[in-house]
């Protein structure tokens, strides 16, 4: 979703015939660069791991002959993207950010965060919790993340915020990006979210009692600290709405 805002406004996500078409479990398309995403598929498979099993990389593993060859087919990717902003959009990047850094020294990453009950809930439901617990998966997605990029070079943003208030939220990302895009291009992207596709929706209550291990529970809040003013706000906005309930 966050993807597909940023592509209607102007990001370089890549030619649209190498971007990934829709699914049956995402009707809107994944907006995911088909060739980055191989390659990040490629550097995994080097280390013995896949995006859902992630390996157990080295240290220094980025400087290490065994990405040499990777190296190359990421400058010829790079070198296809000349726009002023252009980015891609693979979660995968979450675990081989490391050799993303060594070659965008000024990289700004974009950090998407949700609900972790929620993310775990759709990954159930699509089949793909075969290989991780429950939340270590989710966990280890961030921890591998946020240590590699400076807090200078990174905006968190909550899909929560997008169901709150959109275009304060998109126009939060456009402004960090320093990309200047019309009031009416961003409403106009914006009257694209579809609140039929958010198919799992839990409270924050709901997830502090949920057997949800305290490490993920102080990550999540963390991320939901550093994730604007936006998602401050619908989380007091959440929170009322419960009260209100048991309350009533």
């Amino acid at each position: 979703m966050v993807a597909k805002l940023l592509h209607d406004c102007g990001v370089f996500l890549g030619p649209e015939d190498e971007l990934n078409q829709a699914a049956p479990d995402n009707l809107e398309g994944y907006f995911e660069n088909r060739s980055f995403v191989i390659l990040n598929e490629d550097i995994l498979t080097q280390f013995d791991g896949t995006w859902d099993n992630p390996p157990i990389f080295p240290t220094g593993w980025e400087l290490s002959s065994e990405t040499s060859t990777f190296v190359e087919r990421a400058e010829s990717l790079m070198g296809q993207c000349r726009h002023r902003c252009w980015g891609w959009k693979d979660p995968r990047n979450s675990l081989t950010l490391p050799f993303w850094v060594r070659l965008i020294r000024e990289l700004k990453v974009i950090i998407c965060v949700r609900n972790p009950l929620e993310v775990t809930r759709s990954l159930f439901v699509r089949g793909d919790l075969k290989n991780a617990s429950q939340f270590q998966l989710w966990l280890n997605y961030y921890r591998q993340l946020l240590p590699v990029i400076r807090p200078n070079q990174r905006l968190v943003t909550h899909y929560r915020s997008y169901f709150h208030s959109p275009c304060q939220e998109l126009r939060r990302l456009l402004d960090w990006l320093d990309l200047k895009v019309s009031d009416e291009a961003v409403e106009r992207a914006c009257t694209q979210i579809s609140f039929g596709l958010r198919h799992h929706c839990v409270t924050t209550a709901e997830l502090i009692d949920a057997d949800v291990p305290d490490e993920v529970l102080s990550l999540y809040f963390d991320l939901c600290s550093e994730a604007g003013p936006v998602c401050q706000e619908a989380r007091r906005h959440d929170t009322a709405a419960e009260l209100e309930h048991t309350e009533g």
